[in-house]
């Protein structure tokens, strides 16, 4: 059993109505303050998604800004044919959310060379994709990568696993991959893309299709200024995160346990951390206590419910937060020694005790969330992160 510090506080685990909602410890009395004379619209934030009233008109507001992938490619040539991209881009956004009964107002997240795509989004905070699970608390996490789901969904709930173009580097800046300014629509240039399922850098620049393909777009609205409620990891959990540190083989499993618990303990987390690698004959997963635990991030996103579904190709987000839970990471590589969880090891440099480069272990790509991710040989003479996880 894992204890987490009580200061530790983090973003909602589940659906948006448990996502977002307030702790009830901490809710505020509005009678009492409404009798007080406070003004309520300065004083207590919006809470995204948690049916209470607070700007006195007498309805529950919705203050979420949703988030999706266009349903369907749109050629570049549809959105220039006017030579405003990004007002073409607005009102395809908004007919996908209409058709689809979401209301509100909906930009395309795209840059140009002339506005960069995290200007777009005003002073609009609190991000959750359609299903309400929260993606990101303001414009910053939002626009670097800090995801804490990943957007997947298109305006009615379809899972989209396709290369979304952005013309923006992270951060959500202009990136000159942009089709020579949306000139030039053809084979020899290309627009900056990201993909739809991942979270940190790869949401945003991850590849360079070409200018005469169609494309998939991100539609976010910028309607509400709102906080993401904060929640407390669960002490009941299996709690996990990225190392910060590389793991260079030679030193076996034990020398890459050593690297999750040290991080384990640096960051305040108590139990028994280990890494997520299969051992002699063993799986990953039958090195943890099985007991039907969640396995849950650091920054409280919940992976899996019990040990059973972390073990196959079901995660419901990337692992890819270190120990403090403060730092998203995107296209770094994790050894995993094995093609999911619950496989055998297919050679793991003899345990990760070989460094010779003619031999190999596998290793996924952060920023996708393994096993749906599969993973590819990473050569034993180099290094790469670990998944860390509590026992």
């Amino acid at each position: 059993m894992v204890r987490v510090p009580v200061s530790r506080l983090v973003f909602s685990l589940s659906l948006l109505a448990s996502a977002c909602a307030p702790d009830p410890s901490t809710v505020v009395d509005v009678t009492e303050l409404a009798d007080g004379g406070v003004d309520l619209t300065e004083q207590i934030p919006e809470i995204c998604g948690d049916g209470i009233d607070q700007d006195e008109n007498g309805v529950a507001d919705d203050v979420c800004n949703r988030v999706f992938v266009t349903p369907v490619a749109i050629p570049l040539a549809d959105l220039v044919v006017d030579h405003d991209p990004l007002a073409a881009l607005d009102a395809r956004c908004n007919g996908f959310a209409s058709a689809a009964g979401l209301s509100g107002h909906f930009v395309g997240w795209v840059s140009t060379p002339t506005v960069d795509a995290r200007d777009r989004l005003g002073s609009a905070r609190g991000f959750v994709r359609i299903d309400g699970r929260p993606i990101a608390a303001d414009v910053d996490d939002f626009a670097n990568g800090h995801h804490l789901y990943p957007i997947t969904f298109g305006p009615s709930g379809e899972t989209l696993d396709v290369p979304v173009a952005t013309a923006s580097a992270i951060g959500g800046v202009h990136d000159d991959d942009d089709c020579g300014g949306y000139a030039n629509l053809d084979d020899t240039h290309s627009i900056y893309s990201g993909y739809a399922v991942a979270t940190g850098t790869l949401f945003s620049s991850n590849g360079y299709p070409s200018c005469d393909e169609p494309h998939y777009f991100y539609c976010v609205q910028t309607d509400y200024d709102a906080e993401l409620a904060p929640r407390p990891i669960p002490n009941d959990a299996h709690v996990a995160f990225v190392s910060t540190a590389v793991f260079n083989n030679g030193t076996g499993v034990v020398g890459a346990d050593a690297i999750c618990a040290s991080e384990a303990t640096a960051a305040g987390l108590v139990g028994e951390f280990i890494a997520l690698l299969p051992g002699k004959g063993a799986s990953a997963i039958s090195r943890l206590v099985s007991d039907g635990r969640p396995v849950v991030r650091t920054d409280g996103v919940v992976i899996a419910d019990d040990e059973a579904t972390f073990g196959v190709p079901t995660w419901r987000a990337p692992l890819a937060v270190v120990a403090d839970g403060s730092t998203t990471i995107g296209n770094s590589l994790v050894w995993t020694g094995a093609v999911t969880p619950t496989s055998l090891s297919n050679g793991s440099c003899l345990g990760f005790t070989v460094t010779s480069s003619m031999s190999s272990a596998a290793a996924v790509i952060a920023g996708r969330a393994w096993p749906t991710n599969p993973p590819g040989p990473n050569p034993c003479s180099s290094s790469a992160q670990l998944y860390c996880i509590s026992r």
